[in-house]
């Protein structure tokens, strides 16, 4: 092991770059697993089954299920991967197709004559 340390630095201080000391033999990057791997087949057959349920339903399934947490954009990263969609919460914004009021003092040939002298 102590060679290998000795190589690292002793390529580093000739000015390697980190990648190139990377591609040394017996180093390697650390490759995290995604946290919610093992729980893909889970949340597929469940999101296929409850396709209605918002992140927050399925951030309490996974807790309840599988005893894990999973903040919401971790769940929003993990469906996309898996191509999956999703509901939005109830606390998302209406979608907007539509003016909600009519034009400020109605149609412009209705307004009255103004006469500025009085």
């Amino acid at each position: 092991m102590g060679d290998l340390r000795e190589r690292v630095f002793a390529a580093a201080d000739d000015g390697a770059e980190v990648g190139e000391i990377a591609a040394l033999p017996r180093v390697r990057r650390c490759q995290m697993e995604p946290k919610l791997v093992r729980l893909y087949e889970a949340i597929i057959e469940w999101v296929k089954q409850n396709p209605e349920a918002t992140i927050a339903e399925l951030q309490l399934r996974l807790r309840q299920t599988h005893q894990v947490s999973a903040s919401s954009s971790l769940i929003c990263e993990t469906l996309a991967l898996l191509g999956l969609t999703r509901k939005q919460g109830l606390c998302a914004p209406p979608s907007r197709t539509a003016r909600t009021l009519p034009p400020r003092g109605g149609v412009a040939g209705e307004q009255p004559d103004l006469d500025p002298a009085g």
